[in-house]
This record gives C-alpha cells, sequence and structure tokens, in this order.
C-alpha cells in the first residue's frame, strides 16, 4: 500500500494528491497540534496563543486508508482545556477515532466518537491544511503544530468512555479475562475466580499499609500487628463486586495512623474479614470549620446502598 504523509509546510500539497492513484488518495496527519479558539478571546487567567483561547491539545498517531468508504481512518489522543490526559481505567492514553477525507484544501474530518476534538456538539468538520502547517477546523478552531506541547501540557488524568457493563449484584469477579480491553469485568467475559486459589491484595488508601506504618517508640516499634487488629462500631455488611464489605470508625489520630474511617472485606473463597481502605486520611475542609475540636476520628459508619457511606462527626 502507498501512503502519502502531509505534515508541517508543504508546498503544492494539492498537486501532489493529484498524482496519486485514486484508491491510495489519503491524506495523513500526524503529529502534535495546540488547539486555538477562534471565536473567543482569553479572559483573566486563562492560557492563550497570541489572540486565541487555548482549547486543548491533540496528538494524531496512526492512520489507515480504507478502500471501501475511500476515507482514512485516524486515531488521536487529547489532552483537554483542563490539562487532563484522556485516559483507559489503566492509566493508558484513551485512542479516539476520526475519519478524514477530501485535499488539503478542502478536507472533511467526521469526529467518529462524538464532538471531541473542540468538545463542542459539532461532529464533522470541514478543513484546511494551510503551507504553514496549520489546520483551519470549520472557522472555528485552528490546530497549530508543535513539538512535546502535548506532554508538557500534561497536568492530570481523567477517564473517559470506559464505565464497562455491570455485571450485576453478586457476579464481581477478581480473576477475570478482560476481552474487551477496558480494564474491567463486564457481563459474559469468562471469570476464573472458582478455578484456582487467589491472592487478593488492596491497592488503593490500603488501610493494612496504614497499619505496617504505625510507629511507637516505647511500645517495640512497629507495633499494630495482626494479633492486635481492632474493629469497633461496625456498620451493616453489604455486597460489593463480589465482597463482602463493611465500614467501621476510626482511631486515635496518631503513630502514623491517619483514617478518617476504615472498611475490611470479605474476599471471594475467604471466611474471614481483612483489612480494606482507609478513608478519608485528607479530612473535608468543613470539618475544621464546624467541629474544629475533631482530631479526624470520624464515628459509626453505614451504608446507603453499596457504594455511598454516611458516618457521624462528633465534638
Amino acid at each position: 500500500m502507498i501512503s502519502v504523509v502531509f505534515t508541517g509546510c508543504l508546498d503544492d500539497a494539492e498537486e501532489v494528491e493529484e498524482t496519486l492513484p485514486d484508491e491510495v488518495k489519503c491524506l495523513l496527519i500526524v503529529g502534535e497540534y495546540e488547539i486555538l479558539d477562534l471565536e473567543i478571546t482569553p479572559a483573566a487567567g486563562m492560557s492563550s496563543g497570541d489572540e486565541n483561547v487555548v482549547k486543548g491539545h491533540i496528538k494524531f498517531s496512526d492512520s489507515e486508508y480504507d478502500a471501501d468508504t475511500e476515507k482514512c481512518n485516524i486515531s488521536y489522543n487529547i489532552v483537554d482545556a483542563d490539562s487532563n490526559l484522556h485516559v483507559n481505567s489503566d492509566n493508558s492514553a484513551y485512542e479516539y477515532m476520526a475519519e478524514i477525507s477530501g485535499t488539503s484544501s478542502n478536507m472533511v474530518i467526521i469526529d467518529t466518537d462524538g464532538s471531541i476534538i473542540l468538545g463542542d456538539d459539532i461532529e464533522e468538520y470541514s478543513g484546511s491544511l494551510e503551507n504553514s502547517g496549520n489546520i483551519t477546523l470549520s472557522g472555528i478552531a485552528v490546530l497549530v503544530p508543535c513539538d512535546g506541547c502535548f506532554d508538557d501540557a500534561k497536568k492530570g488524568e481523567l477517564v473517559v468512555g470506559i464505565d464497562g457493563n455491570a455485571p450485576g449484584e453478586g457476579l464481581g469477579c477478581i480473576d477475570y479475562e478482560d476481552e474487551n480491553g477496558n480494564g474491567l469485568y463486564d457481563s459474559g467475559e469468562p471469570c476464573n475466580d472458582g478455578n484456582s486459589p487467589i491472592s487478593y491484595t488492596v491497592t488503593v488508601d490500603s488501610l493494612e499499609a496504614v497499619f505496617n506504618k504505625m510507629y511507637q517508640e516505647d511500645d517495640g516499634g512497629y507495633y499494630y500487628t495482626e494479633d492486635k487488629w481492632v474493629i469497633h462500631d461496625i456498620s451493616e455488611i453489604v455486597e460489593i463486586d463480589g465482597m463482602l464489605m463493611f465500614g467501621v470508625t476510626g482511631k486515635e489520630q496518631a503513630d502514623g495512623y491517619d483514617c478518617g474511617l476504615e472498611t475490611w472485606y470479605i474476599f471471594p473463597g475467604q471466611s474471614t474479614f481483612t483489612p480494606g481502605q482507609c478513608l478519608l486520611f485528607e479530612k473535608p475542609t468543613w470539618h475544621a470549620e464546624y467541629v474544629p475540636s475533631n482530631d479526624g476520628a470520624l464515628w459509626a459508619p453505614n451504608f446507603h446502598g453499596s457504594h455511598t457511606m454516611y458516618y457521624t462527626f462528633r465534638r
């Protein structure tokens, strides 16, 4: 297959295109671009180009010609106006897709993921690739090529478009085959929980990790070992993602312990509760405003459904 790539400055792009056979005419766009909005001017505190507000950054990567549609399928990544890289649940960059057809002076871009490039209601853009390398989209934005700007713009991450299909009550799975690659267990995917012994480890805000760092000089150093684990004010027990869980009151905020509340789990195939997550180690600002005497330990949690917890806050 023959393809041609137009990037940066290009003279006589249309003349080059006309020399190609019809079946391989494919305007490919690659590299990093700054997205400038042509319709609004920068407000105080906003980053901007010479005269226009930066609406994000885009990086085009793989392109493939589709002979059936006579269009190019383009994949791209986005850093949005809030400086968040759009990612999958495993923190890999999420790939959006678009179709491009036409010539450098009269191109059509169809945003097949829906209103992503500019984050508005437009899904089809008319555009032109200028000799400068700029790409003007429907007269409302311009993509300006840049070197290294995409990575420089990333300040955070935003998980998008991959919530998965809820497996149903009691149908969660830990050891599963992720057939659609979305990083989540979906209904119908093979689940291996019953086939082999599984080791369960809490990796996000681990309560056991907090226990393991607790230190008291006059009690032999790292003292809060499994034989000393204590729970207090247990909530109702709820089922979540195939596990059983309850919440308990937090402990004194000392010796390396900073959890407002705790959760404890029984994992599938196990018969005893083990430490789950340390919750609210960063206390809400309203705590200090309304009850400044509270040291950060919160009391008597319970659940409203399996994903919402409420608790008591005392003086």
